[in-house]
């Protein structure tokens, strides 16, 4: 589930970077365009000079300000902290599937997994607890959804997560309407 929840977190954050740098560019181009565009031109296209002037006053503080708040979020950093931990709780379930398959496991080859283990889980950022439910239904989503496409490996994926989605909700409403055991 760690892993599930690094990793999400990396792709979201991943994301959201990559849209910010595109609407950085964006407004920076618009910024540059203006700049160098001759005015009687943005007249021709029915822009007149005063608005291309405020369109390029606004992209300006847009691109100071968007790139004020990224340096104080600082997504980019945080993308690749939970991108270094989703690769360390990778090899660390695959060191202890493998220790754990191997019956021939010596007490220190355990001793020493179980060390690693400590190290890379206390190095871990931490999962805000906010995030944490939304994360936990994700990766269970996830989960089911995937034994779902093993039973039905030729069905579109997004019509199985309409299912998950379907039955999620009249579980869900079921659980509502049963009492309560006190």
């Amino acid at each position: 589930m760690m892993l599930s929840m690094h990793s999400m977190l990396r792709d979201r954050l991943e994301k959201r970077t990559a849209l910010v740098d595109v609407l950085l560019l964006i407004m920076s181009a618009v910024l540059a365009a203006r700049l160098f565009v001759d005015p009687k031109l943005l007249s021709q296209v029915g822009i007149s000079p005063e608005a291309g002037d405020t369109i390029a006053r606004l992209c300006s503080v847009g691109v100071f300000t968007v790139s004020l708040v990224m340096l104080r979020l600082d997504l980019r950093g945080k993308a690749g902290s939970f991108k270094q931990s989703a690769e360390a709780l990778g090899k660390l379930k695959a060191e202890l599937t493998s220790v754990a398959s191997n019956p021939n496991a010596t007490p220190d080859q355990i001793a020493d997994v179980m060390r690693s283990s400590r190290v890379i889980l206390n190095g871990l950022p931490k999962i805000p607890d906010k995030l944490f439910l939304p994360l936990k239904a994700a990766h269970l989503r996830k989960l089911r959804l995937s034994r779902l496409l093993d039973l039905n490996p030729c069905c579109p994926v997004t019509y199985l997560k309409m299912r998950l989605w379907v039955h999620g909700l009249k579980s869900a409403s079921l659980e509502a309407d049963s009492p309560s055991p006190e």
